[in-house]
């Protein structure tokens, strides 16, 4: 987890940037991701303005992930089967990590969410999985560099 945003700043890759917002957003720190996004951007390091450019795009109200959250929403809410595949489709085509973070309110769901969510969330899984393995060999969406050119 972010402390002093001294975990975000040794991430050697995409993945561990995401996996530390999540962790901050999951324990409630929306706080402490902006603070470390305005800190960094005042910086004027080149490093550290990308990294704050990063960790601002991962949180879950991000305007560029309101359509995985949209998909969801609509897949949480509706009755008719039809419906219910079409948006697990949408969903799973766009969805990422900040799912987990949406699905602590499964349980006060309708009936027709509990029953359909099992046929979808390994699809689901795997759109995550092959997101984390892409971003584990990417760094600012670039290839990332040895571990001994990320010390500062």
């Amino acid at each position: 987890m972010i402390v002093c945003g001294s975990s975000v700043d040794k991430a050697g890759n995409d993945d561990d940037l995401a996996t530390e917002v999540l962790a901050a957003l999951w324990y409630g720190k929306e706080t402490l991701l902006r603070n470390y996004v305005e800190s960094r951007l005042r910086s004027g390091r080149p490093g550290a303005i990308a990294r704050a450019v990063m960790v601002a795009g991962f949180p879950d109200l991000s305007q560029f992930n309101s359509w995985s959250r949209h998909w969801f929403g609509q897949l949480f809410d509706e009755e008719r089967a039809e419906d219910l595949w079409r948006y697990s489709v949408l969903l799973t085509k766009i969805v990422d990590g900040r799912i987990d973070l949406w699905e602590k309110d499964a349980e006060s769901s309708r009936n027709s969410f509990k029953l359909f969510w099992p046929s979808i969330e390994k699809r689901v899984d795997s759109r995550v999985k092959k997101w984390r393995d892409q971003r584990k060999k990417k760094l600012f969406g670039d290839e990332a560099p040895a571990e001994i050119f990320l010390s500062q």
